[in-house]
């Protein structure tokens, strides 16, 4: 079984006509093992900013319509106990996030999001917008960002702090008690890159009862275009040593990025995950928390 917290696949598979049954993306029906849960994420793009809306929607539909074909055995899930029944008939579980969150400027647009599944948000991308800043950004959270927030948990959805500056980040976890997620990020201290979280911000994470899924991405697990699943290993090691057992799960980033580790090409791969934790001497308990129970706590929230 597992849970992944991220991946751009529904941008795709818009953007190119492709189909969600079988593609030639890094992830589609016919590859994906049992028992498996997807968050799609809906991102908006900087081209696609003087609408963002229009685009958060098309991105929801395309989705959606591919859900709604009979053929396909996936589900889109609100809660977990949504994600628990369209498992037990077979089916692979969807929950929607947005990533970037310029859609959002009124209470309405939190409302229409919500009816439209999203359940995850994310303030930014790497950039800046109206609410907080990226990692490319040094502006902080603004009121409208805190007001945002405020928002986004008064309906019970998640914030996704994947991609904010430091800034921003803490202007975030001083604004709320909510537990926070990273859907896709990885250890500063063992890859140097900015898109990665520091030891402090994972400790954060940790003390709100919140989730950092592993990014598969080579240049933030090594700085460089070839990794192995022996890389992510360490980003999980590390962040074990920091106490976070509970805290830390799994976000690909398929199909938001152009390369992945050799030995874990696509969804078809996920399953080496599992053996190599194994090989590594991880308890069958912990492999369990990190493929799919801890992020299962946070669905439970919803």
């Amino acid at each position: 079984m597992f849970i992944d917290a991220h991946c751009d696949t529904a941008s795709v598979l818009l953007d190119r006509k492709k189909v969600l049954k079988k593609n030639d993306c890094h992830l589609d029906l016919t590859r994906m093992p049992k028992g498996y849960t997807q968050i799609f994420a809906a991102f908006i793009a900087p081209e696609y900013h003087n609408a963002p809306m229009e685009r958060a929607t098309a991105i929801i539909n395309k989705l959606r319509s591919e859900i709604d074909k009979k053929t396909n055995k996936i589900e889109i899930c609100t809660n977990n106990d949504e994600r628990e029944a369209a498992l037990s008939n077979g089916n692979t579980a969807a929950f929607i996030s947005l990533e970037g969150a310029e859609p959002i400027k009124t209470p309405e647009d939190v409302d229409k999001l919500y009816d439209l599944g999203v359940r995850f948000v994310s303030l930014t991308w790497n950039g800046a917008n109206h609410l907080a800043g990226g990692v490319d950004s040094e502006k902080r959270l603004t009121e409208q960002g805190r007001k945002t927030i405020e928002m986004l948990c008064k309906k019970g959805m998640i914030v996704d702090v994947s991609h904010l500056n430091e800034q921003s980040f803490w202007d975030v976890m001083r604004v709320t008690s909510w537990p926070v997620v990273a859907t896709h990020s990885c250890a500063r201290s063992i890859c140097d890159n900015k898109r990665n979280l520091t030891d402090e911000q994972f400790s954060a994470i940790c003390n709100r009862g919140g989730v950092v899924g592993i990014n598969f991405y080579p240049k933030f697990l090594n700085r460089r275009n070839k990794a192995y699943i022996k890389n992510i290993i360490k980003h999980i090691d590390h962040f074990l040593k920091l106490g976070g057992e509970n805290h830390i799960g799994l976000g690909s980033d398929f199909d938001g990025v152009d390369v992945l580790p050799q030995d874990l090409t696509g969804v078809q791969d996920m399953t080496n995950l599992v053996a190599a934790f194994k090989e590594h001497g991880y308890s069958d308990k912990l492999i369990e928390k990190i493929c799919y129970g801890n992020f299962e706590r946070i669905l439970r929230l919803l």
